[in-house]
């Protein structure tokens, strides 16, 4: 059944923020906690996904942890890259008149600046970021919030993520998703949080929505 709403998550998923991120955690944690910050990213890129205040939270990382996080990774974004055939992909979708909207962790002006970089920011109606007042996923509010303004049930959507986090979000949502192979959360996809599908490229995802 064609879906009328496709939601994505936007990192790992349409962009490769991966070495961004790694570069600011690491500065970050350098300079406000120690020199040895590998087995902590590890811990931050499993959470990834869920508001970046919650995760900070969770980690006890101290106080201007953030604040100095979200500095670095806006100075940086040239570390970023758009995913191959992403573009094409969206450009695709849009004239085939879906509904196309964002759901990420990540605050809303850093998802804007990076969506601008790319030229990409004209093909979505909604970006919903975790600094939203909706819960952040996997709460189903984001999700909910999308069907209920675009007027659809929720057999008209799927959420495209790369995590247990946009998994959990989908089912708690009740709607289907579709897990992408190229992300750095793509071990998560397994057991409860195993997607209704899979992809390993994007011209495969034609099957699903």
């Amino acid at each position: 059944m064609k879906k009328k709403l496709v939601i994505f998550d936007l990192d790992g998923v349409l962009v490769d923020t991966f070495e961004l991120q790694k570069y600011a955690f690491k500065n970050t944690y350098s300079a406000l906690c120690s020199p040895d910050y590998e087995s902590s990213f590890a811990e931050f890129v499993q959470y990834s996904g869920i508001p970046l205040a919650e995760i900070f939270q969770k980690m006890k990382l101290p106080i201007g942890f953030m604040d100095m996080y979200v500095s670095c990774s806006k100075s940086n974004l040239h570390l970023v890259s758009l995913y191959k055939n992403s573009g094409d992909l969206l450009i695709q979708l849009k004239n085939q008149m879906r509904i196309l909207a964002i759901i990420s962790g990540k605050e809303e002006n850093r998802i804007h600046a990076i969506l601008q970089k790319f030229e990409i920011g004209s093909f979505f109606e909604d970006v919903i970021g975790g600094d939203s007042t909706l819960k952040g996923k996997p709460n189903p509010g984001p999700v909910l919030h999308l069907l209920k303004k675009n007027n659809l049930e929720k057999k008209d959507a799927i959420f495209v993520g790369d995590s247990w986090v946009d998994v959990l979000c989908a089912k708690n949502a009740g709607i289907e998703s579709i897990g992408v192979s190229w992300g750095e959360n793509t071990s998560t996809l397994k057991g409860e949080y195993s997607p209704d599908f899979f992809i390993s490229n994007w011209e495969e995802i034609s099957k699903y929505i």
